[in-house]
């Protein structure tokens, strides 16, 4: 199939170095500037904590404006590969250092899109990213990708046929995005307030409800709840000390999460090493780094194989707790230990560290709600995993022809 790079497809425009900013730079309003932090692993936008340029900053760099169809690259850092498209009109809106803007001109810029977040596009940014000091992807060698090139109608056909699975993952997103703020907010009245609802459905510790001193976290918790050891009520797991030299390329291999995957919820190598099932992650799992931030993440991936010093936390049934709960009420501690460590030297998480956690368990009905809220989030994460497979199986078949545009369209509508 005839192919074409990219510099002769698009236009390649980055922040130029000394027009960089900082965070005086940075204010609470006013045209937005987006990075690596704004694109979710799903290659979608995120806008929750998206950052503002003072005007000054912003009309210092023109070329850097984004327009809509843009597509933005990230070129730097431990999250190269991350693309993502602008679908909509966005306002002002200019790219942080971390990011190069692909302005489509010779091809349907969705296509592009499309491409560039397959495996085949992934592959060509990783792989041609400096390896010494911070990854970085030099905008020339971006500019060699090659593009597998079709006719215009059947670009479009591609893309409009993809565009209806992104617009699911989107969707799922937005849902999971609301359902977690409410989740947070709903944890700290329920769980840290205790103005969970009474019998009488009024906010119980307000309201004058009974209160216990437990001598493990030393303060009160509602009468009839208790206190667990995190090593009583949750399974932990350590991962598993793959050999460094088993590690490989070979994408029909064992897929293996290292520690410096876990800030990003993904997963960086293969090997041909097989070992025991009960080190892949499931759905809903919680993953710990134990050196460094002590990141914490939930699994919403395909199956993976955790490598040494990650720590895999699964709450166990019988005590009605889901992992979500489990998060939240570690956190506070991971966060203190990790204020602890002096930025000079790298932390590390040890057994010691972990039994000195104590976990709270509520009433069991109110658990029970709980719990059916964070599932609703798994299940949406759960779903755009398989489509984003989805989305990446069909593309090759679509660029060469093998399945029908019209019939896998209306297909696809019925499914999503």
């Amino acid at each position: 199939m005839e192919t074409c790079s990219l510099g002769q497809l698009a236009e390649l425009h980055g922040r130029v170095g000394w027009k960089g900013y900082t965070t005086e730079d940075l204010v609470d309003e006013g045209p937005l500037v987006l990075g690596a932090n704004e694109i979710t692993e799903d290659n979608q936008l995120d806008f929750s904590e998206v950052k503002h340029l003072t005007r000054e900053k912003y009309e210092e760099s023109p070329e850097i404006f984004i327009e809509k169809d843009d597509i933005l690259v990230v070129k730097v850092g431990s999250t190269i590969g991350k693309v993502a498209i602008i679908n909509k009109d966005i306002g002002e809106a200019s790219i942080n250092p971390n990011c190069v803007i692909v302005r489509a001109k010779g091809i349907d810029p969705y296509y592009l899109y499309y491409y560039m977040c397959s495996p085949w596009g992934r592959a060509f940014l990783v792989n041609n990213s400096s390896a010494s000091g911070q990854p970085a992807l030099n905008q020339e060698t971006l500019r060699k990708m090659q593009i597998p090139i079709v006719e215009d109608k059947t670009q479009k056909k591609i893309a409009s046929v993809l565009n209806i699975i992104n617009s699911k993952i989107e969707n799922n997103n937005r849902i999971a995005s609301t359902c977690r703020k409410y989740i947070e907010e709903l944890y700290k009245y329920w769980f840290v307030q205790f103005d969970f609802p009474d019998a009488s459905n009024m906010p119980y510790k307000s309201s004058g409800g009974k209160m216990i001193w437990n001598s493990e976290i030393k303060r009160e918790i509602p009468e009839n709840w208790k206190v667990m050891n995190l090593f009583e009520c949750v399974d932990l797991l350590y991962g598993f000390p793959f050999s460094t030299e088993a590690f490989c390329e070979d994408d029909d291999s064992y897929k293996v999460m290292r520690i410096r995957d876990i800030q990003e919820c993904t997963f960086s190598a293969y090997t041909k090493e097989k070992t025991d099932d009960k080190y892949l992650l499931q759905h809903g799992d919680l993953v710990i780094g134990m050196d460094g931030y002590f990141y914490m993440q939930e699994w919403y991936g395909d199956a993976v194989y955790m490598n040494q010093r990650c720590l895999r936390i699964r709450a166990k049934e019988e005590y009605n707790i889901c992992n979500t709960y489990v998060k939240y009420q570690m956190q506070p501690y991971l966060e203190a230990l990790e204020k602890g460590v002096a930025r000079s030297t790298v932390g590390h998480l040890s057994d010691s560290d972990l039994k000195k956690l104590w976990i709270i368990i509520p009433d069991k009905a109110l658990m029970e709600q709980f719990s059916a809220l964070s599932k609703t989030i798994i299940e949406r994460k759960k779903e755009n995993v398989y489509l984003g497979e989805l989305r990446e199986y069909l593309l090759p078949l679509l660029i060469t022809g093998q399945i029908s545009y019209e019939e896998l369209k209306y297909d696809v509508k019925m499914t999503s």
